[in-house]
């Protein structure tokens, strides 16, 4: 089920006398086909030339069954967070409440106009493009509230790049580590309620 290319890459390789590992989309005896993972050796005699060819092999359907589902799940995720309104984040916790926003859904730059980069790279991280006004309060909400196992709720108001000041609420939660004793990260979730 492959091209002539790809058989044709792979006996240049073994007649030359080199080793070739690929993959094989193959067929059984009964129709059926199944994803293996080859290498194959040339087998030189006393004279050094080529008498056979040794094949190891692995059958891998099963992996490549998992990878293709993997990236169907990664696709639709993508899909999913560029089309909705609202916007996930997450940030990272170092230990020492310093934190680096890893990931936002797409519509975080449709929101806030800044990217993740632009977050990172001021001082203050997210506390930045908060409104000067709601600042305080959202410190002192997060600092009393960000040990509880529920959700935290809270509506502020956001400078975007652009100047503008755009309301949104937020539900925080923590995660912690493996331990239950530690938080490694925030997750959450932004509806933009300007309107």
């Amino acid at each position: 089920l492959h091209d002539s290319k790809y058989y044709g890459k792979l006996w240049r390789t073994i007649l030359s006398g080199k080793v070739w590992n690929g993959e094989f989309l193959n067929r059984k005896k009964d129709g059926d086909t199944y994803w293996e993972k080859a290498i194959i050796s040339p087998v030189f005699n006393e004279q050094k030339k080529i008498t056979h060819f040794l094949a190891i092999k692995e059958n891998i359907t099963e992996q490549k069954m998992a990878e293709a589902a993997l990236l169907q799940s990664e696709e639709r995720h993508r899909i999913i967070s560029e089309l909705i309104s609202d916007f996930v984040y997450r940030f990272e916790l170092d230990g020492s409440h310093d934190y680096e926003l890893n990931w936002t859904s797409g519509a975080f730059k449709r929101i806030t106009g800044y990217s993740v980069r632009d977050i990172n790279d001021m001082g203050n991280k997210w506390l930045y493009i908060i409104h000067p006004e709601d600042k305080e309060r959202i410190i002192e909400q997060f600092s009393q509230h960000l040990d509880d196992e529920n959700a935290i709720r809270s509506e502020y108001r956001i400078i975007t790049k652009d100047g503008k000041t755009k309301w949104l609420s937020d539900y925080i939660k923590p995660i912690y580590d493996e331990n239950n004793e530690n938080i490694v990260a925030i997750l959450g979730a932004v509806q933009d309620i300007t309107a």
